[in-house]
């Protein structure tokens, strides 16, 4: 019976044998963590092909699997819920204010350039946030922030990629860090 007890290690049958211990799982955090850096390697690489497929519809994976790989890697630094919808509130509102001057009927290239230029300003704002004495975003983020600034070139772009592709990173965010504020 005591063989079988294992003096209180769990043991299974992965690569190392029969009996090995979770002390011996280090590895397989390694792996995981190799994982994971290949999995947002695939999404920046994805992400430069752009977010719509070649009927002009949204790509799911940016609303279902990319959301959430990088919603895990921005988990692992010192990013807050408020700092991330800070950032997507700044989209949000700068897409509404187009929809609002469309709606209107200004539907002019001025309009939409105004849209465009206000991503483009993410660009020097997640800078700031990161040079700042005490940073309250990752190089993680402003990677994230600047690979999709540098694809919305258009307002469809914006309107109907960046913004629904952000809005689930904020809500897998959420999930994955329900305390944090």
């Amino acid at each position: 019976m005591r063989d079988k007890f294992n003096h209180g290690k769990v043991s299974y049958g992965g690569q190392h044998g029969k009996g090995s211990s979770f002390k011996d799982l280090s590895g397989l955090k390694n792996l995981l963590g190799d994982m994971n850096k290949q999995y947002v390697e695939n999404y920046y690489n994805e992400l430069k092909k752009g977010y719509f497929t070649p009927n002009g519809v949204l790509k799911k994976d940016f609303i279902i699997l990319y959301p959430d790989i990088i919603a895990d890697n921005l988990s692992s630094g010192r990013m807050t819920y408020t700092q991330i919808r800070n950032f997507y509130d700044y989209v949000l509102i700068a897409a509404n204010t187009y929809r609002y001057a469309k709606d209107a009927g200004d539907d002019s290239d001025e309009t939409k350039e105004k849209l465009l230029l206000k991503i483009k300003r993410l660009d020097g704002m997640i800078t700031y946030a990161l040079a700042r004495d005490n940073p309250s975003v990752t190089e993680e983020f402003r990677r994230f922030i600047l690979a999709n600034v540098e694809v919305c070139n258009t307002i469809e772009d914006v309107v109907n990629g960046f913004l629904p592709h952000f809005e689930a990173i904020v809500g897998y965010f959420k999930y994955r860090n329900p305390k944090s504020k």
